[in-house]
């Protein structure tokens, strides 16, 4: 995918979700990934389906409701950040990231 495939891309995913707390796992693309952050400082990254299952979540749970889905190994379970990132490109940077919930502090 060039440059201007990913733009266009990106231009039709914000154009179908101008609110990312509206966006559903089944959304996804198989290039999206999920990164879920803790005011400790751990962040995971879920890739494509892995939620479905690995943790059976139904696919139709919006991405916003994983704040309170999921769980840290320091016991914390609400207030998590949660983001969505696209491919990386040549230099390892995200195509683009949409910030679903922001980090509770």
């Amino acid at each position: 995918m060039n440059a201007d495939e990913a733009k266009r891309v990106i231009a039709d995913f914000r154009a179908r979700f101008p609110d990312p707390r509206t966006i559903r796992l089944y959304d996804l693309r198989p290039d999206q990934d999920v990164f879920v952050r803790c005011p400790c400082g751990r962040v995971v990254q879920y890739q494509y389906g892995v939620l479905q299952k690995k943790h059976r979540l139904p696919s139709d749970m919006l991405v916003y409701d994983l704040r309170y889905r999921l769980r840290c190994e320091c016991g914390k379970w609400r207030g998590l950040g949660v983001e969505i990132t696209g491919a990386a490109n040549a230099g390892g940077n995200p195509t683009e990231r949409i910030e679903v919930a922001p980090l509770e502090k």
